[in-house]
């Protein structure tokens, strides 16, 4: 009888430290005091409710064990060279997405980079080093679910872009940097657009290349009704739909200050970039409009 009650309690043990109790993070996230979406926290422990015998009765009881944090992320992108290495940022959107991005340049004026769909930071860096180049701090970053960063913990916050925008923002915000210009490619554009229209406080301006009107859930046309800040918007003019989308987002725009250059060729993304008379345009774009 002793021996079945042993095996019994065992049971009991490795039951309790099977089971989880999964919380799902909200589609919403918390804002901050300066509007942005609250980094979300690495969860400590992990905890199930399992029904216990005590001094006859049936009770429910919360049962928690320790979880060790999960391994940084691992940087995967060659195109970072060992001194830029030195710029890695890990850090958490908040809904709970880690992210990974390169910081380079410094300054208190900062911009911070999204790429298009299919590719990683790599895509941003030769004109994240220009950027630098001319006195700004720039954090290039991977969007969720691609290159180093990780996977959203929802499948609904899959491509919520605008919330690692405004992480990005706030990493910025915490080495000093004001106002932050985005740029995005893309997908990128389209989520630099909503989270500049979102967080006017933080954000200075947008730089929209080659972006759809919507992506996703990400709808920049109705976003774009409300942007108040500095918005330029670049597309080739063979790059179909998106020259189109790019026409409609610049005359979509609320701000005062937008700008639509649509360039010959059908070049897409941050391809448009490698001319240096569109870059150079860019870069003073930014460079006029931060303080």
């Amino acid at each position: 009888m002793r021996l079945g009650v042993v095996r019994l309690a065992a049971l009991h043990l490795a039951l309790v430290a099977s089971l989880t109790l999964v919380v799902a993070a909200p589609a919403v996230t918390p804002s901050a005091p300066n509007g942005l979406p609250a980094p979300a926290l690495a969860d400590k422990k992990r905890c199930a409710y399992v029904v216990k015998t005590i001094k006859g009765k049936k009770k429910r009881v919360r049962v928690c064990r320790n979880v060790p944090p999960p391994k940084p992320l691992p940087l995967r992108e060659q195109c970072v060279t060992q001194a830029e290495r030195k710029g890695v940022v890990r850090f958490v959107a908040g809904d709970g997405t880690r992210l990974l991005g390169v910081m380079i340049g410094s300054g208190p004026r900062g911009v911070a980079l999204g790429h298009e769909s299919d590719s990683d930071l790599c895509s941003w860096m030769p004109f994240a080093r220009k950027l630098a180049a001319a006195g700004l701090r720039v954090l290039a970053l991977n969007h969720r679910g691609h290159g180093s960063s990780g996977d959203a913990r929802l499948s609904a916050n899959r491509r919520r872009l605008d919330l690692d925008f405004a992480a990005a923002v706030s990493v910025l915000r915490s080495r000093g940097v004001d106002r932050v210009f985005l740029g995005g490619a893309s997908m990128g554009g389209t989520g630099a657009v909503v989270a500049a229209a979102a967080f006017p406080k933080s954000v200075a301006g947008v730089v929209s290349v080659s972006a759809p009107t919507r992506f996703s859930t990400l709808d920049a046309l109705a976003q774009a009704r409300k942007l108040q800040v500095p918005a330029l918007y670049l597309v080739a003019r063979e790059d179909e739909p998106f020259a189109t989308d790019a026409r409609a987002l610049h005359d979509a725009s609320a701000s005062p200050d937008k700008r639509l250059v649509v360039t010959d060729g059908a070049s897409h993304g941050t391809g448009l970039l490698r001319d240096a008379h569109t870059a150079e345009l860019v870069t003073r774009f930014v460079l006029d409009r931060l303080p």
